[in-house]
């Protein structure tokens, strides 16, 4: 019973025999390689054969896509351009900086030097206090 309970779920409420009867399996067929025929050049004056309207439809689409592309390409050629001239623009920057990190580090040396000299030049002060 539990058996032909879950038959009968899985088959659509038929027996499997019955549902096989109903829905029989396509047997797969052989296909046969169509002949091709030779391609033969046709020499005729007659002016070319105009297209289908869907391919045309498809040849506009992909003229469009085309124009796109080559303003895409544009903006693009546009932005390396100015991504090249902040990376001069940084070079540049960066060069300044450095030397005025050297020129501030001279005046700290020079400062230094002149601050150090001036100490070992003065005497030594005495710590008691003047009485006036």
């Amino acid at each position: 019973m539990p058996k032909q309970k879950e038959e009968l779920e899985q088959y659509e409420e038929y027996c499997q025999e019955c549902y096989n009867e109903l829905n029989p399996t396509p047997k797969p067929e052989v296909e046969s390689q169509p002949e091709i025929p030779p391609i033969q050049p046709k020499l005729s004056s007659q002016p070319q054969v105009q297209l289908e309207p869907d391919q045309s439809e498809l040849i506009k689409l992909l003229q469009q896509q085309v124009e796109q592309q080559a303003q895409i390409i544009t903006l693009l050629q546009a932005q390396a351009k100015t991504f090249e001239h902040q990376a001069q623009t940084i070079e540049t920057l960066q060069n300044k900086v450095n030397s005025f990190e050297r020129f501030h580090q001279q005046i700290g040396n020079i400062y230094h030097e002149q601050f150090s000299q001036v100490d070992s030049e003065q005497p030594t002060t005495s710590t008691t206090p003047l009485n006036f």
